[in-house]
């Protein structure tokens, strides 16, 4: 093994044959009978590998005396074979396992070549585009289906049979359409086109410029529109209006529909009047007795009666009292026969298994003192040389960055998500002010402005004031901030405005 450059990767059997169970003879006569009767060591090697690389001097240890270039030789025998160790087929169809001789190298076991018709139907598995048939069903030969089984059902022409029972092609079709010529409504009524009735129009009437029969139709200036709404029509009168609404019922849109009846003074100087019957049950207010009479139907004869006690059975009450249910008050489970019998403060039902300790117990906990005090690391650090002390500042990174400096909004990237404190919060989105939707907060109302801002924003709004008086609104605007600043916001220069506009009225 050491001799070679490359490693040898073999498969060994080592199955060693008896010299008296195999020999050269019988060696040769499985070598007549054919190639596939050979064992898998029986392989011919008669090239010049062998001996190019330096082993033809290897005699195999095999004891049955085969030529060497029948023998394949294991040429490392201390390189331990891989995979599962196969079997030799010897002759007289004796099999030898691995063990007896260690230096034959056995050939992958192939496939059969030909296969049985038995071993073919019990196939598992089919062969590539081999279709899945049933082992019952592979060598059956089915009949022939003829005319089918059954009675044949008592089935007219369908229509395709209809229409090719009288279709006919080329010279048959053409004789037929001669035949067929001679009728007068073939002439008449051509197929595909309008009834041919033989009249015969002038030239002039199939020219293209001809406007047609009867008379032309005179259009007038005025349009549909016109008809239905005119314009510069003076509207109708009063009394013509008034005729309209008594011939045709035409009122105005909204107007209520008056029939102008005259009533007897009895009815027209008595606003409490009303038509119909009057109820006879009425109280002194003359209000009805509607819905008590309604509650009291059942109370006999007399309106907002009684009705009449009738003496009957007191057998027929009692077994309405027990069966029945009475208002307030649980149902008779007719079993106060048994209960007689049991001794006070009976129970029914099974005892309860239960233990001694309650649900408040359970929940509470019944554990020693010892187990209910605190874990020795709670809030503390169990590694030695570390101790746990209180710091003033901060651990971790906060949400809104009051630590660093803010940029300017308008330097800010557009994927800068940062919270520096300023963002607008979710009021403006709740309740808006009035200019939110044109980009003015409130905000910019309460910033303080230098004059010139201010004189050009009151110009922008259309304030026609002169310059000395709006210089002297501006000053008073700066006043009512109660400092020295000389800026002003729009809060106060609008209430400025206000007082100067008071005081010119």
């Amino acid at each position: 093994a050491a001799s070679f450059p490359w490693p040898i990767v073999v498969q060994v059997i080592s199955a060693r044959p008896r010299p008296a169970e195999i020999g050269w003879k019988s060696t040769a006569k499985m070598h007549s009978v054919g190639q596939t009767a050979r064992p898998a060591w029986f392989t011919p090697r008669e090239g010049t590998s062998l001996r190019t690389s330096g082993l033809a001097s290897l005699t195999p240890r095999n004891g049955c005396g085969a030529p060497v270039s029948y023998v394949r030789a294991d040429p490392a025998g201390g390189v331990a074979s891989a995979g599962k160790a196969g079997e030799l087929a010897l002759a007289g169809g004796v099999t030898s396992r691995r063990g007896l001789q260690d230096d034959i190298i056995v050939g992958v076991p192939r496939t059969p070549d030909h296969l049985t018709d038995v071993q073919r139907r019990h196939r598992q598995k089919g062969g590539p585009g081999e279709l899945e048939t049933h082992w019952g069903l592979k060598s059956l030969k089915l009949p022939d289906p003829g005319e089918g089984y059954g009675m044949k059902s008592n089935k007219g022409e369908d229509v395709a049979q209809n229409f090719r029972s009288g279709q006919m092609l080329g010279v048959a079709e053409y004789m037929n359409s001669c035949s067929e010529a001679v009728f007068f409504t073939t002439k008449r009524e051509p197929l595909g086109k309008s009834y041919l009735r033989g009249h015969v129009l002038p030239p002039s009437v199939n020219a293209t410029d001809y406007k047609g029969f009867g008379k032309a139709t005179e259009r007038s200036d005025h349009t549909s529109k016109d008809c239905i709404f005119p314009r510069g029509v003076a509207p109708d009168s009063v009394e013509v209006r008034a005729q309209y609404k008594k011939t045709h019922g035409n009122t105005e849109p909204g107007e209520r529909i008056g029939l102008d009846y005259e009533y007897p003074k009895a009815i027209s100087d008595n606003p409490l009047f009303r038509f119909g019957a009057a109820d006879p049950f009425t109280d002194r207010g003359g209000q009805g007795f509607g819905a008590k009479s309604a509650l009291t139907m059942d109370g006999g004869e007399i309106p907002l009666g009684v009705p009449k006690t009738l003496l009957v059975k007191d057998s027929l009450a009692h077994f309405q009292q027990i069966s029945g249910e009475n208002f307030a008050s649980s149902r008779h489970i007719m079993q106060a026969e048994g209960m007689k019998h049991l001794p006070p403060g009976h129970s029914h039902g099974k005892a309860s298994t239960s233990g001694n300790h309650t649900a408040g117990q359970l929940i509470r906990g019944m554990y020693p003192v010892e187990q209910q005090m605190p874990d020795l690391d709670l809030g503390k650090c169990t590694m030695v040389g570390r101790r746990n002390f209180e710091t003033d500042e901060p651990l971790g990174v906060p949400s809104v960055r009051y630590d660093k400096k803010a940029p300017p909004h308008e330097k800010r990237s557009v994927a800068n998500s940062t919270n520096f404190g300023d963002d607008v919060s979710a009021g403006t989105l709740i309740k808006p002010t009035r200019f939110q939707f044109k980009g003015v907060n409130s905000e910019d109302f309460q910033l303080r402005r230098a004059a010139p801002e201010l004189e050009s924003i009151l110009q922008g709004a259309g304030c026609r004031i002169e310059q000395d008086q709006l210089g002297a609104i501006i000053g008073r605007a700066c006043d009512l901030h109660g400092d020295e600043d000389d800026r002003a916001s729009l809060e106060a220069v609008m209430a400025a405005v206000t007082e100067w506009t008071q005081s010119q009225n």
